[in-house]
């Protein structure tokens, strides 16, 4: 059987060493469509599906630097934290591995079937779920753990107290995996749970620096740079987190658009328009990932449900 085109294969749990960590509850035979590059350096980096510009931004963001240095995005697939860090991670033309919680011929959420064939190219689908596996909260929750086993750091970025994040974190924090946490307002629901985690050993992710003791040493220096070259262009971007100063997602900074940016928003002007469509309509799948991150940063355009993206603001 085959998804996007590619081959699935049913593979025995040994052809990723680092699952024999979950001795409590192993790993039954998997799938996977794409490379097996979950045996190199990982990154985890997981957060809910409600997260606002601000979680989308930094796991889009953390993802990029650290995919640009050869490090491996794993992920969940979900809508949110999770899209913005394989987007992150593809945008960088690093590798990105999505662990999913059903079987690969059903897409969810369905709005990532582009995302999720562009993952299986330059990466890997994997589920413990055969074909035909519908989407149950069970299995989100058990995919949870192999999230945590096959990441070597684990980033949480924004999750309420009610976020299967939680159980990813523990599974890591268990497996004794170093967990980090962006620290949030203490009033804000998204940051609840991620705050929660510093009580149970995980390091705040203060400025993305504190990531670097923990990464092999010979890429240090060159993660440093991307650190310092992606969130050096965010920092001139004012992007807050939502209830900063008193406001509620808002993002500033003096219009100036490229002409690929302007492009869009003439495209976006006319409609809303699905992720598929704009593909279709401009050349360049990373200069169109950075463009439409760039606009949501700037609050000219924002992601709606269903894989679209709408005109906000006039231009």
């Amino acid at each position: 059987m085959k998804v996007f085109g590619i081959e699935i294969r049913n593979v025995a749990p040994e052809e990723f060493p680092k699952l024999s960590a979950l001795k409590e509850k192993p790993c039954r035979d998997l799938y996977i469509a794409g490379e097996n590059c979950a045996n190199a350096f990982c990154a985890g980096i997981v957060g809910t599906r409600r997260c606002d510009e601000y979680g989308r931004t930094m796991s889009f963001l953390l993802a990029k630097s650290l995919a640009a240095c050869g490090i491996v995005i794993v992920s969940g697939g979900a809508a949110g934290i999770d899209t913005a860090a394989h987007e992150g991670a593809l945008a960088a033309g690093g590798r990105t591995v999505s662990v999913l919680g059903c079987g690969f011929d059903i897409i969810y959420p369905a709005e990532n079937r582009t995302l999720f064939e562009k993952i299986a190219r330059n990466g890997a689908l994997v589920s413990e779920y055969p074909p035909g596996t519908r989407p149950h909260k069970i299995g989100f929750a058990e995919r949870d753990r192999i999230i945590a086993a096959l990441s070597d750091i684990l980033i949480a970025v924004q999750a309420p107290r009610s976020s299967g994040t939680l159980i990813t974190a523990g599974w890591a924090l268990s497996l004794s995996k170093p967990v980090f946490a962006l620290p949030g307002d203490i009033w804000y629901e998204n940051s609840a749970g991620t705050n929660s985690l510093f009580a149970r050993g995980a390091v705040p992710l203060h400025e993305p620096a504190a990531i670097l003791p923990f990464v092999p040493e010979g890429i240090r220096e060159s993660l440093k740079r991307s650190f310092d070259e992606w969130f050096h262009q965010s920092s001139r971007m004012n992007v807050k987190p939502q209830g900063w100063d008193g406001e509620r997602g808002e993002a500033s900074l003096q219009e100036n658009f490229s002409e690929f940016e302007m492009n869009v928003i003439e495209l976006l002007k006319k409609d809303a328009l699905h992720m598929d469509k704009l593909l279709n309509s401009f050349r360049g799948r990373d200069a169109l990932f950075e463009s439409l991150m760039r606009l949501e940063i700037k609050g000219i355009i924002r992601r709606l449900e269903g894989g679209f993206y709408a005109l906000v603001k006039k231009v």
